[in-house]
């Protein structure tokens, strides 16, 4: 089957905003995720995320000891 084009995608990122975020993120506490959202529009800003593992790991099965490690961190890293 041939492509199709599909509608036009628009996006709101607002690069310095992105930016900023990413640079003063407090990367000391582990993980976290910030989202900015205009109120009057419901554009998103800014959409950025700092897990606290590799979220690869979920890819396959994860070995028990693993696991065990992942639910007993006192930072509870998601």
């Amino acid at each position: 089957m041939a492509p199709v084009p599909g509608a036009d995608l628009n996006l709101a990122i607002d690069l310095d905003l992105q930016r900023f975020i990413v640079e003063n993120f407090d990367s000391n506490r582990c993980c976290g995720a910030v989202v900015a959202m205009d109120p009057r529009n419901g554009e998103i800003l800014a959409l950025v995320s700092f897990p606290g593992m590799d979220p690869n790991i979920f890819s396959r099965p994860i070995p028990t000891e693993l696991w065990q490690e992942i639910i007993g961190d006192s930072l509870h890293p998601s």
